[in-house]
C-alpha cells in the first residue's frame, strides 16, 4: 500500500470528492479521511503558532543567545555568597562583596549569627554575647560589630579562634563599651583586622589604639595646691603611667607639679613652691593604659 508525500505547504482549502466522483467521497467518506484528518491536525497546529506569535509580539524586540544587549532593568538570581564562578553578579551580590554594608541591623543581648549575615554592620546596643558563625572553610567572612552600649559586650566564635587586634587566639573576647571590631575569617580563625575605640579631641580627650592601649590627656585647673580629677573616661583595666606638668605665670614661684595615680578612673595632681603658696594654678596630665 504506498502512503501519501506531504508537502509542507498550509492551503485555505482542501479538495472534496463528491459523490459523482468515481470512488466514496464526501464528507466522512473513506476517500476524505486521510485528507480531512491531515487538515484537522494542520489547523490545530496553525491556531497554537497563531496563540504564541500573539504572545510573544514582536520578535526583533528579544535578546539572542549570543552575545545580547539589554535595556532598562533586567534582573537575575543573586548568586550564593563567596560564588566564585561564571553566574552573573547581581547588584545584590557585588554590594555584599565589596566595601558597602549588606545590612545595619541593631542587636542586643544574646545572638548566634549565621554565614548568611555576613557582609552586615552590627550594632550592638545592650549587654550580652554576640556569637559569629564558623569560621572554617569560610575564608574572607566578614563582620562589622560597634557596641554602642554602656556596658562591655562578650564576642564568641562557634567554630576557630580571634587572634590579632589585640586578641590572642581565644574563642571570646570582651569588647568594651565605645569599641568598634571587624572580623575576617582566614578559613580556619577570625582575624580581627580592625579594633577601633573611641575617641575625643579637644582640651582633654582620649584615644584608645586598636592594640587596646588607651591614651589620655587633660589640661585641669588646680585649687590648694592638690586636686583630684576624673579621667576623660575610664580606664578598662587599670592606668600604667601618669604624668604632669604645670603652667605657671612667670612670677610665681613654683618648683615642682606631680601626679599620682589613684584608679582606673581618677589621678591627683599635687603643686608645690619653695614659699608653699599653694595658689590656684593650670596643669596638664597624661595617663597610659588599657
Amino acid at each position: 500500500m504506498a502512503n501519501l508525500t506531504p508537502n509542507p505547504l498550509i492551503f485555505s482549502d482542501v479538495y472534496q470528492l463528491e459523490t459523482t466522483d468515481p470512488v466514496l467521497g464526501g464528507p466522512g467518506g473513506v476517500a476524505n479521511r486521510q485528507p480531512q484528518e491531515l487538515l484537522n491536525r494542520t489547523a490545530y497546529i496553525k491556531a497554537l503558532v497563531d496563540d504564541l506569535i500573539a504572545d510573544l509580539g514582536d520578535l526583533d524586540a528579544y535578546a539572542k543567545l549570543a552575545s545580547p544587549t539589554f535595556t532598562g532593568s533586567p534582573a537575575a538570581p543573586t548568586p550564593a555568597q563567596f560564588d566564585n564562578d561564571t553566574s552573573i553578579a547581581t547588584t545584590a551580590f557585588v554590594q555584599r562583596a565589596i566595601g558597602n554594608y549588606r545590612s545595619y541591623i541593631g542587636i542586643s543581648g544574646d545572638n548566634s549569627l549565621s554565614a548568611a549575615d555576613g557582609g552586615g554592620l552590627y550594632e550592638i546596643t545592650g549587654s550580652g554575647t554576640t556569637t559569629l558563625p564558623s569560621a572554617v572553610s569560610r575564608q574572607g567572612l566578614c563582620f562589622t560589630l560597634s557596641n554602642t552600649s554602656a556596658v562591655a559586650v562578650a564576642l564568641a566564635s562557634a567554630g576557630g579562634n580571634f587572634y590579632g587586634g589585640g586578641v590572642s587566639g581565644s574563642s571570646s573576647f570582651s569588647v568594651p563599651s565605645g569599641v568598634s571590631v571587624k572580623c575576617v575569617s582566614d578559613g580556619g580563625n577570625w582575624k580581627v583586622i580592625n579594633n577601633v575605640g573611641p575617641f575625643s579631641l579637644g582640651t582633654s580627650g582620649y584615644q584608645k589604639l586598636p592594640s587596646g592601649l588607651i591614651f589620655q590627656f587633660a589640661k585641669v585647673t588646680v585649687t590648694g595646691g592638690a586636686a583630684t580629677f576624673n579621667w576623660p573616661m575610664t580606664f578598662p583595666n587599670f592606668c600604667v603611667g601618669l604624668g604632669a606638668f604645670y603652667q605657671a605665670p612667670s612670677d610665681s614661684g613654683y618648683n615642682w607639679c606631680q601626679g599620682n595615680n589613684l584608679s582606673a578612673a581618677q589621678y591627683r595632681i599635687t603643686i608645690r613652691n619653695a614659699a608653699q603658696d599653694l595658689a590656684e594654678s593650670v596643669a596638664f596630665a597624661f595617663g597610659i593604659g588599657y
